[in-house]
């Protein structure tokens, strides 16, 4: 039996030597959504009729595929289905055709989904297959949620030989594009790698026009390489996370000073410029003396920042942590406040790493919790040695901007005490 998505799928059946045979049924909260059947030699083969889930499964992700297997291989007609939930019946959204040799080759016309197709991003990619590979015309469609019609947003050519590269002007997609985080890119190919200028463009939904918020030149020769100045998008690029980097490459590394710049939301014209630092000027692409970091989930609710010291691309001595609750605030720096023996004690957010330039952490640390916003002020004071927590670790919480922060044990001491408080009081009006 395997388990995945938190035990919410699983797969049951029989195995012979380790090796999977007979049927196998796909549950997914208690409800039998697909399966098929495995060879009884016990050679793990699958044949026949099978319908199998996509690998990102899961309760906002019901994509299905339905088709035959011969001798481990897909062949003939496959179809892609969807549901928003478990409520509601699958519905066709996609498919194409496997060779029926059975060497497992898509053939003619497909049309394919995005990697998490769900309500808020379902993508499309739709074109033809020769021998396993895309030929001709591919677009990209999306849509919001089923009930819209799909609208063409991108796509491109690849060449007719069969290799399938990319070939001419495209219109590509971000990895993660969805409502809410809506970012193409533009330019050209040429023998499958991206040559000249590439254009960034973005809107904030699906009734506003793409603009260009940034973009660069990769190098003519062919060889995908970043060159000149460049202004990208944060990984986390979304309508609540505007974050650019600008910046300088040469032969496809960054160099010298690259700065980070934030703005809340499309009403804002102006950026602000929030952190940053340089690389190295040899073009290996190392971070060198100081930087402002962010956070790898910076958004408006949570504006945290990193600030200290690199030497050959690997953090060295203190770093601390800032943060601030609107883009209004300044950056102020967390501090920790321990009542001991009446004399107050201020631990500032952050800690150490070893001055060798091993980027190991070291000594006292206040982190934060992973989940950490405006209204989540949850901490975690303790030590490191040698990279490795040991020893005690507090977990603090912080309620809102003018309380200070208290452990967590205490916090649930307090709110007990003052819920039993009301409870009193309400028995007493009785």
């Amino acid at each position: 039996m395997n388990q995945q998505n938190d035990q919410i799928v699983l797969q049951v059946g029989e195995s012979k030597n380790s090796k999977k045979v007979g049927k196998w049924d796909i549950i997914y909260k208690e409800k039998l959504i697909g399966g098929g059947s495995y060879d009884e030699e016990g050679n793990g083969i699958k044949i026949g009729k099978w319908i199998e889930i996509n690998g990102g499964f899961n309760q906002g992700s019901q994509v299905i595929f339905s088709g035959d297997y011969k001798n481990g291989n897909k062949v003939g007609r496959w179809d892609i289905l969807f549901r928003r939930d478990e409520d509601c019946p699958f519905i066709f959204i996609g498919g194409g055709q496997y060779d029926e040799e059975g060497q497992g080759l898509k053939i003619g016309d497909w049309i394919e989904t995005n990697e998490l197709f769900m309500d808020g991003s379902q993508v499309t990619f739709n074109g033809q297959y020769k021998n396993g590979k895309r030929l001709g015309r591919w677009d990209i469609l999306f849509r919001n949620f089923e009930y819209n019609p799909f609208i063409q947003i991108g796509g491109g050519y690849y060449d007719e030989e069969g290799l399938g590269l990319k070939i001419g002007n495209w219109i590509e997609i971000s990895d993660g594009f969805m409502d809410g985080s809506q970012v193409a890119f533009n330019g050209e190919y040429k023998f499958g790698q991206k040559v000249g200028i590439w254009k960034i463009l973005y809107r904030s939904s699906d009734d506003n026009p793409f603009s260009q918020i940034g973009g660069g030149q990769y190098d003519e020769e062919g060889n995908g390489m970043k060159i000149g100045s460049w202004i990208e998008i944060s990984d986390e690029f979304r309508n609540q996370s505007q974050v650019i980097n600008n910046g300088d490459y040469q032969n496809g590394k960054k160099v010298s000073r690259w700065d980070i710049w934030y703005r809340d939301n499309d009403d804002e014209l102006v950026s602000e410029k929030i952190g940053g630092g340089s690389y190295d000027e040899f073009g290996a692409g190392m971070k060198i003396g100081k930087w402002i970091e962010l956070d790898n989930r910076f958004y408006k609710d949570k504006q945290v920042t990193f600030i200290g010291e690199y030497k050959n691309d690997k953090k060295i001595g203190r770093w601390d942590i800032l943060w601030r609750y609107y883009s209004s605030d300044p950056f102020s720096q967390m501090q920790l406040i321990l009542f001991i023996v009446r004399q107050n004690q201020y631990f500032s957010g952050g800690g150490s790493y070893d001055d060798r330039g091993d980027g190991m952490k070291i000594g006292r640390w206040i982190e934060l919790y992973d989940g950490f916003k405006w209204n989540t002020q949850v901490i975690w004071d303790g030590e490191y040695k040698y990279e490795k927590k040991f020893g005690r670790w507090d977990i603090q919480y912080k309620r809102n901007k003018y309380t200070p922060y208290q452990q967590m044990q205490k916090y649930i001491q307090n709110l007990f005490i003052n819920m039993l408080v009301a409870v009193d009081n309400m028995m007493k009006m009785v």
